[in-house]
């Protein structure tokens, strides 16, 4: 689970993650003004997994 821990500015943005492998995975922010810009906004994560 990935979320936005702050208001991360004027825009709408979406906080998101995804697997890498079994034992990594990639947490980022993508911007809502700019397509496709992944940016450096903080966020928060929980793994859950054997």
């Amino acid at each position: 689970f990935v979320t936005n821990t702050s208001a991360q500015g004027n825009q709408v943005d979406n906080a998101f993650g995804y697997p890498v492998s079994n034992s990594q995975f990639f947490a980022a922010t993508k911007s809502s003004a700019i397509a496709n810009l992944v940016n450096n906004f903080p966020v928060s994560w929980l793994a859950l997994g054997r």
